[in-house]
Order: structure tokens, then sequence, then C-alpha cells
């Protein structure tokens, strides 16, 4: 694992987890949902699940063929997106459920998140962070939940080359 990542792990388990989540906001930058239960319905929701997918697949397009093996990769992001995933989610597991209430698969997809937002720590000497490093752990770092775009959707075959490529829009947050 690469000091950069270990540096945003410390970040992570640093944060205030969902700590400002329901409170009013004024902050231009992003769009606000005021439900948990709305939030809850976004970040769960198939749409919110397809908007970053092209994202990851194109991340990934860049940086699987850098490895001799496909061994190699595999166990590099297991080591990241597993193992240390899993423990930041521990850490953060009393939060999540004092904050808001989580079912399981509310649980997974913040376990998701925190995966991605690794993985591309990981691998930025191979590839700009698109999404989860500059979008969805500041959003993170402000005690709320990233749970949806206002903009379109990437189109299945996007192939951007950085966040200012993704579709106009803004993050939605609870």
């Amino acid at each position: 694992m690469r000091d950069e990542t270990r540096g945003v792990i410390s970040i992570l388990t640093r944060i205030d987890w969902f700590s400002k989540c329901g409170e009013k906001a004024t902050d231009s930058e992003y769009a606000f949902v005021d439900s948990k239960e709305r939030a809850i319905q976004m970040f769960t929701s198939r749409q919110w699940f397809y908007f970053a997918n092209p994202i990851r697949n194109r991340e990934g397009s860049f940086v699987v063929p850098t490895f001799n093996r496909v061994e190699e990769y595999n166990a590099v992001a297991m080591e990241v997106c597993g193992v240390a995933t899993e423990e930041i989610v521990r850490r953060i597991d009393p939060k999540i459920g004092a904050h808001l209430d989580l079912r399981n698969e509310t649980r997974r997809s913040v376990q998701m998140d925190i995966a991605h937002i690794l993985w591309e720590a990981e691998f930025e000497h191979l590839v700009t962070p698109m999404f989860y490093l500059p979008i969805i752990l500041p959003a993170y770092r402000l005690g709320r939940l990233p749970c949806g775009w206002t903009g379109r959707e990437p189109d299945d075959d996007w192939n951007g080359n950085s966040p200012k490529d993704i579709p106009p829009g803004k993050l939605v947050l609870y």
C-alpha cells in the first residue's frame, strides 16, 4: 500500500461521519435533501449506482493494463479495498447507527464508497482520481452523506479523463 493511501486512511478515520446529516445547509456548491428517507432512497438507488459506474469503469481501464498479471492487481486491490475498508467501516459503524440508523444495504454502499476512495488514492499515480477522491471524500469530510447528482449520468462509454469531464450538475448531500 502506498504512503498516499495511508494518508487517506488517516483522513477517513478522523472524519466526524454523518454529523451534519439533516442540518440545514446553504453551500451553493451542492444540492441538498432534507429527509433521511429520501437521502437513503437516493443513496441506495440504481440511478446513483449507475451514475458512478462509467467513471469506475473508465478508471479501471487505465489501471489494470499496468500490471503484469491480474493476480498482482487483485492483491493490491484486495489489500486497499478489502482489508483497509473493512477496518474503517468497523470504526465508523457506531456513527452510522447514531446519525442515520442505516439499513445493511446503505452500510454496504458507504463501504463501497470508502473502497473506491482508497482505490483512487492507491492508483492516483496511474490515473487521475475522477470522482471518489476529489468529489465524494470532501462530502463525507463535511459530515454529510453524498446521495445523488442533479445532472445527467455519464454514458456507458464515457471517456472522461478528469473530474471536470463529469456531466454538469451538483452532488446531492444529506
